[in-house]
């Protein structure tokens, strides 16, 4: 086995991709879009509707986590029905078009594409849920892993920050030891948004001091030792008028 060109996970892969690209090949590029769209659409379906559902489920179950799920569950499923004969319609008919030989070979390469980012999702999933610091000798022998990887790491810069784990980060380093080009970038523009990181601007310097007798952060007009002196006299002035 070891003197083959690819080891168990190369041909696992092989059979995953070529087994999607298959399947899309002979159902058609639309109806596969169309398939996921109805799935999506069926869940957002779902979401929309479960709040008007839920009181007549809970009225006729008395069971809040069963009204729940049907409040949840018999809209999905009512829609996936629809959008699923919609589905089956339009991609018969394009099917038996001119356009069906375009149709099928768009569905070869959707299928291409839907079973790599099948692999590479897998892989992002065990990468974080097995706590090592690097790929089993077993896996980094495989001739797929550069794909996988390159695979993982579009998809990781799509998930949301709050899904991405540095082990995931850690784990998706090619062979000199580089991260992924997000975290590349976030190094780059780190010292800009921070003051006090090395390379980062420098600090705004404070302003310099005022003239004597201004009162400092307000920014209001100063007065002079002579003016000040002034205003005194007149106090004292108008105190001695009073007295007399």
């Amino acid at each position: 086995m070891s003197d083959l060109p690819f080891n168990l996970v190369d041909g696992v892969v092989i059979a995953l991709v070529v087994m999607s690209a298959l399947f899309a090949f002979f159902r058609g590029f639309t109806r596969e879009v169309l398939s996921i769209a109805a799935w999506v659409g069926a869940a957002l379906v779902a979401l929309y509707l479960q709040d008007n559902v839920k009181p007549y489920a809970l009225q006729a179950t008395g069971h809040e986590v069963l009204a729940q799920a049907i409040a949840v569950g018999a809209p999905f499923i009512v829609a996936l029905l629809v959008f699923s004969i919609l589905t089956h319609l339009v991609a018969s008919r394009v099917q038996q078009s001119a356009v069906g030989p375009l149709d099928r070979t768009l569905g070869f390469a959707f299928g291409i594409l839907r079973g790599l980012a099948v692999v590479s999702i897998f892989y992002l999933v065990v990468t974080n849920l097995v706590k090592e610091p690097e790929d089993p000798a077993w896996m980094r022998d495989a001739k797929t892993l550069p794909i996988i990887r390159a695979g993982a790491e579009i998809v990781f810069d799509i998930l949301p920050p709050e899904l991405r784990s540095d082990q995931v980060l850690s784990r998706l380093r090619d062979e000199g030891g580089v991260v992924l080009d997000g975290a590349r970038t976030f190094e780059t523009i780190a010292p800009v948004l921070s003051p006090n990181a090395p390379g980062g601007p420098a600090p705004t310097p404070a302003p310099p001091p005022g003239p004597q007798g201004a009162l400092p952060g307000n920014g209001e007009t100063s007065y002079s030792t002579q003016q000040v002196s002034d205003f005194n006299r007149l106090i004292d002035s108008v105190g001695t008028t009073k007295a007399n």
